[in-house]
């Protein structure tokens, strides 16, 4: 069933960000970050409001009108300034609460409901199933890599992109979701430097997603790959 899928990937997430007690430091842990340079804590903070605000949402009306952010990095710097007195553990406490509230709110929906992208008119054109892997499980697995990244754990980082998309693959087995999870997976090769293997990944997410082709030209977490003729390669 679907919703046991997208339930246990949401547990998934829960233990991945509680993992961190033991692999990462004290020290790491109890940083405090910058506006523009967080530290694990506000990694955890970012993705449990991003969860809530779903979560909330999920009340709706399902013909509610969709609302999108205008400016999203002025939202991040918000929560970032709003944040600042939580510890660790309480960052941690936040990011279960909220995912657990996303459970309670998809509980009654079907397994149909939640492949539909009809279900939510305030979620456009994207299935629950969808918008929920990628905002809760997908997002939230970004930023623990990123955490592992900033910190030189470029195996950890891997290792998590690699598990990462084991764990979505199942959910959408069309050829533009299959594209659009190993597009993800190329932009976590990326992020840490292994450009040959995240160059093969893009040409084939692009070849099996087209509606990416376009994003990927700016997109920043493919930064590493512009100036590589291979990836130049694919565009033209």
């Amino acid at each position: 069933m679907i919703k046991e899928q997208l339930f246990d990937l949401i547990e998934n997430g829960i233990k991945e960000f509680q993992a961190l007690n033991v692999e990462l430091s004290p020290e790491i842990l109890h940083q405090k970050g910058m506006l523009r340079n967080w530290a694990a804590r506000d990694d955890v903070i970012h993705c449990a409001v991003y969860t809530q605000r779903f979560a909330d949402r999920l009340t709706w009306p399902r013909d509610h009108a969709r609302q999108d952010l205008d400016d999203f990095l002025k939202f991040n710097d918000e929560v970032w300034e709003k944040h600042q007195t939580e510890t660790w553990e309480e960052a941690l406490e936040m990011w279960e609460k909220a995912c657990r509230d996303v459970i309670k709110g998809l509980e009654p929906l079907s397994d149909e409901e939640l492949r539909s992208n009809k279900t939510f008119v305030w979620l456009g054109e994207q299935p629950p199933v969808e918008y929920v892997s990628g905002l809760i499980y997908v997002h939230a697995m970004f930023h623990k890599q990123y955490i592992f990244t900033r910190n030189g754990m470029t195996d950890a980082a891997i290792a998590c992109a690699d598990k990462v998309y084991q764990m979505v693959e199942s959910l959408d087995t069309s050829e533009v979701g299959r594209g659009r999870n190993l597009y993800n997976k190329a932009c976590s090769y990326a992020l840490v430097g292994r450009k040959p293997e995240a160059i093969r990944m893009v040409k084939e997410a692009l070849r099996l997603a087209p509606n990416l082709v376009e994003w990927s030209k700016q997109d920043t977490d493919l930064g590493s790959l512009r100036d590589d003729p291979d990836f130049k390669a694919i565009y033209q």
